[in-house]
């Protein structure tokens, strides 16, 4: 990690305030901000690193995920779209896109519910009756919602993962990152 490498050479003061922040806001996004299972104790003692040269103010992270959010409301169908992975799943694709903010609320209000969101999905990927699904995670309340009008998928992912549909969306009982979703299907 680029963090430890400063570290062991002593330069940590060095650290250009560009990289420090770029740094930082890699583990604030590969973490959920520190709230994903897949957090490390170097994630956290490298963030706590970065903090302290005091580059940046601490609402850096409500700005981050500001520009996200507002990004997400105005270019939604891009954003969606380009961020999905296709895996493999009992021998067939699923397409999986992931959305992370620190509140879903207005999203899932705007694109989720008016079915805006499923028309997209269906029409660049499940075009034949793929499995497919949204990770929603909503930082600020710890936990993902999972999004899916395909009624196989909703049943692989309920066995799957125990996690209960109500309608098309079912909740975590903590904040997943969809490489967890990936590395989990079986």
């Amino acid at each position: 990690m680029i963090w430890e490498k400063y570290v062991k050479l002593e330069k940590v003061h060095q650290l250009p305030e560009s990289i420090a922040k770029l740094l930082y806001l890699a583990i604030v996004s590969n973490t959920l901000n520190l709230k994903a299972f897949v957090t490390t104790d170097r994630d956290i003692e490298a963030k706590i690193g970065i903090e302290k040269l005091g580059f940046f103010k601490s609402e850096l992270i409500t700005e981050y995920y500001s520009h996200i959010e507002h990004q997400l409301l105005n270019d939604f169908k891009n954003v969606l779209l380009n961020d999905v992975k296709t895996h493999d799943w009992k021998g067939e694709d699923c397409f999986i896109g992931q959305l992370e903010m620190l509140d879903s609320e207005e999203l899932i209000e705007t694109y989720f519910l008016t079915g805006t969101a499923t028309k997209y999905i269906q029409e660049k990927y499940a075009t034949n009756e793929q499995l497919w699904f949204v990770v929603i995670s909503d930082i600020n309340k710890g936990y993902n919602l999972i999004f899916t009008e395909d009624r196989k998928t909703k049943r692989l992912i309920e066995r799957n993962f125990s996690f209960t549909f109500d309608g098309n969306f079912a909740k975590s009982d903590r904040l997943w990152m969809r490489k967890e979703f990936i590395r989990d299907m079986s």
